[in-house]
């Protein structure tokens, strides 16, 4: 989350957008963050339930950076549309 939160901050700064944005993407972005790790929680909680520790470890490996990319990737775009 803090990773995540550290990109829109150093996003928004480098491209000069304005306060009253920031602090709404600054919020989006907590608010993001906190579902995807809902999310990501709740998949490795069913693949451990469903087949087993082992899997379950692999995926956690995993999981955590594909979702992780996904969500900067939406983000930055959407990033990228509001300060055009």
């Amino acid at each position: 989350m803090f990773l995540l939160i550290a990109l829109m901050v150093a996003y928004t700064r480098i491209e000069q957008v304005e306060r009253s944005k920031f602090s709404s993407l600054l919020l989006i972005s907590v608010a993001v963050a906190y579902i995807a790790n809902l999310m990501r929680v709740s998949t490795l909680y069913i693949v451990g339930f469903y087949y087993g520790k082992e899997l379950m470890y692999t995926v956690y490996v995993h999981l955590g950076w594909v979702i992780f990319v996904i969500v900067v990737a939406v983000l930055l775009y959407v990033l990228d549309k509001m300060s055009k």
